[in-house]
This record gives C-alpha cells, sequence and structure tokens, in this order.
C-alpha cells in the first residue's frame, strides 16, 4: 500500500498493472491510516475495542510471477484489542489486473517465494480486480464471489463515514456480510463486517491516505 519514486512507479509495473494502482495507489512511501472499531457479544452491551491501524508500502519486488507488493501493517491503540504494537509484513502480488494477498508464500528475509507458492496460488482469492465495474464478480474466500455491487454505504450497513462517491464491494458469507469500499487514487476507505450469529460487528475507516513524500505525521 505506498510510494516511492515516481519514475520507477511509472516504468517497472507489469502489462496491465495500472488499472488495480488507479484504485489502490501502492507505490512505494504511500501511507494510510485507519482507525478501527469493534464490538462482540451481548449486543445489548457489547465489549467494545478501538486501535489505529497503520499501512505502509515498503518495497517493490519484480518476479517472473508479478510484481510483488512488500506491506507492513502496524497496530497502535488500547490493549484489549488484542493485537496491539504488533508489526506484520502483509505482503501483494500483483497478477492478470488482481491483487492477491501472500502470507505465508513469501519469504520476507530472502526475499522470494516460498515453496508453498506454486500450491497456494492455484486456490488463492484475490482482494481485487480491476476494472471494478458495477456488477463484476470474482473468486472470493471459501468460493463466496466478491461483488461490485453499487456505490456509497450499503442499506442496512454503516452510514457515516462512507463517502458517497466510493464504490462497493461485497463478500455475501453464510453468517454474514463483509463490505470494503475504495475510492480511486486513494484505495480502500472503509471496511465493514458483522457477524448474524454470535454478534460480532467491525468497522474500519481511512482517517489520512499520505503519499509519498508528504510532510510526516501520524
Amino acid at each position: 500500500m505506498w510510494h516511492w519514486l515516481v519514475a520507477f512507479c511509472l516504468f517497472s509495473f507489469p502489462a496491465g498493472a495500472e488499472d488495480v494502482f488507479s484504485w489502490y495507489p501502492l507505490q512505494v512511501g504511500n501511507r494510510w491510516v485507519y482507525e478501527w472499531e469493534s464490538r462482540a457479544g451481548d449486543p445489548r452491551n457489547p465489549h467494545v475495542a478501538r486501535w489505529t491501524a497503520i499501512v505502509s508500502v515498503k518495497q517493490h519486488v519484480t518476479t517472473p510471477e508479478g510484481l510483488v507488493i512488500v506491506r507492513e501493517l502496524v497496530f497502535e491503540g488500547e490493549a484489549n484489542a488484542g493485537f496491539v504494537g504488533r508489526r506484520l509484513s502483509a505482503p501483494y502480488l500483483v497478477r492478470n489486473n488482481c491483487l492477491y494477498p501472500l502470507f505465508e508464500s513469501w519469504d520476507a528475509q530472502k526475499q522470494t517465494f516460498t515453496r508453498q507458492f506454486r500450491e497456494y496460488i492455484e486456490q488463492i482469492s484475490a482482494d481485487l480486480c480491476s476494472p471494478l465495474q458495477v456488477g463484476r464478480r470474482w473468486k472470493g474466500t471459501a468460493d463466496w464471489p466478491w461483488l461490485v455491487e453499487g456505490n456509497g454505504p450499503a442499506k442496512n450497513g454503516p452510514q457515516l463515514g462512507i463517502p458517497a462517491s466510493a464504490i462497493r464491494l461485497v463478500q455475501e458469507w453464510a453468517a454474514g456480510p463483509l463490505y470494503v469500499w475504495f475510492q480511486q487514487d486513494v484505495g480502500p476507505v472503509a471496511q465493514w463486517s458483522r457477524h448474524n450469529g454470535t454478534y460480532t460487528e467491525s468497522l474500519g475507516l481511512l482517517r489520512r491516505f499520505v503519499p509519498a513524500g508528504s510532510a510526516p505525521q501520524r
């Protein structure tokens, strides 16, 4: 999720990557700051946790399989969120106009794919496929497809903090929906999910998008 040199960005992307990067500007140095809140347990008196997630693009690595985007996630906030204080690697692979999360299939130290990659790439589901056209679908987790549903807030989801112009993606899990909103040239601006069985609801909103070269801030 982040920026580096403009010349590098323009000339180092594989063919077809421009559409993905117009929706999610993952150039080295770019940074996103999200505020998250989760509610769980009794809907009338839920356990509430709040935290901040800072996502940064650290590096691009060109491979025969596509461009690897090396991202770092840092969590700050209340101790009751559980994972506050953690710093995680979250690489993406740009492949055929889609973004694929790599998880353990990328060795950050050796900057190469692990032995599990060949099997993993056959099963992996894309987080984003471009262009984001209303009505488009692609393979999602556990065979629940992603659908580009429309713009602005969802009818039964959060209304505040969701830009009317943001394009809305939904994945309808058996237990409840997962929504992600994207704005072009900014990336994901919100995410909301709800579990309809044991009550769990989480909402993340973008508070700052800091392009590479901007003055340092938190």
